[in-house]
């Protein structure tokens, strides 16, 4: 959805540069389909790290590791290991009438 929002304000953005050097728009109106474009591309990337984030987590807790160097055969050698929760997740995560 994003990737075609972004498409779609880069074709208006595309679009507003050329009317603006035609003399039809102001440059106001182009430096508003750039901050649109701009905070669409944004928008995308926050989405895809997020996304990333969230599958390394739930990788580290089934069991996985996350080591960047190791092969197939490395990684399946090495026992599995929980991933420690550090405190300030243990408090938050407790009900509000517990404490």
């Amino acid at each position: 959805m994003l990737a075609a929002g972004e498409q779609a304000l880069a074709r208006a953005h595309e679009t507003s540069l050329a009317t603006y050097q035609g003399g039809t728009v102001s440059l106001v109106e182009v430096l508003d389909a750039d901050l649109r474009l701009l905070a669409t591309q944004d928008a995308r990337t926050v989405a895809r790290t997020t996304a990333a984030r969230s599958a390394v987590a739930s990788f580290k807790t089934f069991g996985g590791s996350w080591d960047i160097g190791a092969t197939a055969e490395q990684a399946s050698a090495k026992p599995i290991e929980s991933a420690p929760v550090p405190e300030r997740q243990l408090a938050s995560s407790a009900p509000q009438g517990a404490a």
